[in-house]
């Protein structure tokens, strides 16, 4: 299955960019310590979460977070939306 993989190297590679890329650390400055993001594919599909730590840097902290720990959930319908949206096949109308 591709999605469990793909999602643990989003995790790392938003991991990188909130710790070398700018404009990434510019948006993160706002977000509060702690703060809990908990991506996930519905209904019981594979799922990924960050943190924002001290240093107002996202951390991959794995799969094992609980919705109810979580701050924000993104879910993806099924497996061919997260697909299509993590590979940018999918956008969003009017914009």
């Amino acid at each position: 299955m591709w999605c469990k993989p793909f999602l643990g190297i989003l995790g790392r590679a938003v991991q990188w960019a909130s710790r070398h890329d700018a404009v990434f650390q510019k948006e993160l400055a706002s977000w509060p310590q702690g703060l809990t993001l908990l991506f996930k594919v519905l209904p019981y599909g594979p799922r990924m979460a960050l943190k924002v730590d001290a240093g107002k840097r996202l951390r991959a902290i794995g799969d094992t977070v609980s919705e109810r720990e979580a701050d924000l959930i993104i879910g993806f319908k099924n497996m061919d939306t997260a697909y299509r949206m993590l590979t940018a096949q999918l956008g969003t109308l009017g914009l």
